[in-house]
């Protein structure tokens, strides 16, 4: 299936959403501090991974994505950082809510 990784991200994302809402959580106090959080953990996810896929770390053998590949990496593994940063966010506050 070549939109499998899609559907995974697409379930953590509804995941999170959910909690989010369930519990009430505001994770930033304005667009300003959103856009920047996510502008340098999408920086910092971009080189990371171009890195390890260039000196051969990891590849993507073309099941399971969509064989969309801007630079070196896959739409999805743009997605995948944007989603695990949202995801973990999201665990963390409500982590914090109920401790």
């Amino acid at each position: 299936m070549s939109y499998e990784y899609f559907l995974i991200l697409a379930f953590f994302s509804a995941a999170g959403f959910i909690l989010q809402r369930s519990f009430k959580i505001q994770l930033f106090k304005s667009l300003k501090q959103m856009l920047a959080f996510y502008t340098i953990y999408l920086l910092l996810g971009i080189g990371w991974d171009s890195l390890a896929i260039y000196r051969g770390h990891w590849i993507y053998p073309g099941k399971g994505i969509s064989g969309i590949y801007i630079g070196l990496m896959p739409l999805e593994d743009y997605i995948f950082i944007l989603v695990v940063g949202y995801f973990g966010l999201v665990l963390y506050h409500v982590t914090a809510k109920k401790i």
